[in-house]
C-alpha cells in the first residue's frame, strides 16, 4: 500500500538518544526490539524525517530512542530469516509459526499454551519468510480467529508495552522541562520560554486526564521536545557593553580624532545600544552588534598617530619630518592624522606639536 506521507519512498531512520544514526529500514519494514524479558517485532511507517509510526504509535525518533533506553531495550532492523521455519510472538498470548512447504508456506496460530487456534497455507514460494509473515497477517480472506489473533492481539501487546513507556516518559520529560525553566528563569527569550511553558501545561493536562489516548500522549511529548529544541538563550552582553563604552569615550573626545574616521560612529553606537537595551536579544544579534561596532571603532584614527599604532609618540614626529623633507610619502589617512593643526598640510609645524604632545608639554592640539 502506498504511503501518502512518503511519496518518494524514503527510508525510516533510527537513532540513539544522542541523535547518533544507528540504522535505516525501508518504509513498511519492521524493527526488532529486544526487551530484558522478550523480543518483539514491530512494523514501521514513515511519517516524516523526524517521526515514525512504530506499530500503532507515532514517535519522534529521539523520543522512541529515549523510551527504549529507559526500558533497557535495544533495537535493530529485523534480520532476514534464512531457515525453513520461524515463530513470532504476535501478542501477549498468541504465537504465529510459519514453515516452508512445497507450494509456499504453512502457518499455524497458537495460544499461550501452544494450542492451535487456526492455520492455513500461503501459496507463494517466491516470498521470503518475513514477506510471508506480513502477507499472512494481512490476508484479506483471514478467518475471524486469525483476524482477532493477528490484529487485536498485536494491538493489545503493543499498546501495553508502549503506553506504559509513553506515560512514564511524558511525565519524566515534563518534570525535566519544569526543572529546566526553573533553573534558567529569565535566561531564555520570552517567546521561546512561553512556548515551553505552554507545552508543559498541556502535557500536565493530558497526564491528569482519564482515558488519555496514545495520540494525545505522543503529541504532548513532541510539543515539549520541539519547544526545548526551539529555546533561545538571551545574549551575553558583556562584550557589547565594553564596546559601547569605548565608542562613547571616542565621541566624547571627538576633537582628538580625524573627523572622517569617526563619521557614522554615532549611528552605529545607537544601533548597538538598541540591541543592548533589548532584553529579548539573542546571542547572534548581540554578536552582530559587537562586530559592527568594533569595526567602526577600529576605523577611528587619533590626530597625531601617524604610524597608526594607536599611540602618539616621537616615532610619529619622525614620520612627519621624513614626509616634510620628502624622504617618505604619507598615505591620505596618515597625512590626515599628521595634520594636527588643521591647516591642510603635514609639515614641520605639525611635527613640533606632535613632539610636544608626546613629551607631555601640551595636553592637546
Amino acid at each position: 500500500m502506498r504511503n501518502e506521507y512518503n511519496p518518494d519512498g524514503k527510508d525510516i531512520r533510527f537513532i540513539d538518544s544522542h541523535y547518533k544514526d544507528l540504522f535505516r529500514i525501508p518504509d513498511g519494514g519492521c524493527v526488532q526490539i529486544h526487551y530484558p524479558d522478550e523480543t518483539v517485532v514491530k512494523p514501521c511507517k514513515f511519517i516524516d524525517e523526524y517521526h515514525t509510526q512504530v506499530g500503532y504509535n507515532v514517535f519522534h525518533i529521539c523520543q522512541f530512542a529515549e523510551i527504549m533506553e529507559r526500558n533497557g531495550a535495544t533495537y535493530m532492523a529485523e534480520p532476514e530469516i534464512m531457515g525453513d521455519e520461524a515463530a513470532w510472538k504476535v501478542g501477549r498470548d498468541r504465537i504465529l509459526a510459519v514453515q516452508t512447504c512445497e507450494d509456499g508456506y504453512d502457518y499455524t496460530l497458537l495460544d499461550e499454551n501452544y494450542n492451535e487456534i487456526d492455520g492455513g497455507q500461503l501459496d507463494n514460494p517466491d516470498l521470503t519468510m518475513i514477506e510471508a509473515r506480513k502477507e499472512i497477517l494481512a490476508k484479506p480472506d483471514a478467518t475471524q480467529a486469525e483476524a482477532d489473533a493477528a490484529a487485536n492481539a498485536i494491538a493489545d501487546s503493543m499498546q501495553a508495552l508502549m503506553e506504559r513507556a509513553d506515560i512514564r516518559s511524558l511525565r519524566e520529560l515534563t518534570d525535566a522541562a519544569n526543572e529546566l525553566l526553573k533553573k534558567n528563569s529569565g535566561k531564555y527569550t520570552d517567546d521561546t520560554a512561553k512556548a515551553l511553558q505552554d507545552a508543559v501545561a498541556h502535557a500536565e493536562e493530558i497526564l491528569g486526564k482519564d482515558g488519555k489516548s496514545d495520540a494525545e500522549i505522543n503529541e504532548a511529548y513532541n510539543q515539549i521536545m520541539d519547544a526545548i529544541v526551539g529555546l533561545k538563550m538571551k545574549g551575553n552582553k558583556a562584550a557589547l557593553e565594553a564596546m559601547i563604552k569605548k565608542a562613547e569615550s571616542i565621541l566624547a573626545e571627538n576633537s582628538r580624532y580625524v573627523a572622517a574616521t569617526i563619521e557614522g560612529l554615532d549611528e552605529e553606537l545607537a544601533a548597538a545600544k538598541a540591541v543592548y537595551d533589548n532584553d529579548q536579544a539573542v546571542q547572534s544579534e548581540v554578536n552582530e552588534a559587537v562586530k559592527s561596532l568594533t569595526f567602526k571603532i577600529a576605523e577611528a584614527r587619533l590626530l597625531g598617530d601617524v604610524d597608526g599604532d594607536g599611540q602618539i609618540t616621537t616615532n610619529d614626529t619622525v614620520e612627519i619630518l621624513r614626509a616634510a623633507a620628502e624622504i617618505a610619502t604619507l598615505s591620505a589617512e596618515d597625512a590626515a592624522s599628521a595634520d594636527v593643526n588643521g591647516d591642510g598640510a603635514a609639515d614641520t609645524a605639525d611635527a613640533v606639536l606632535v613632539l610636544q604632545y608626546a613629551s607631555e608639554a601640551v595636553s592637546g592640539f
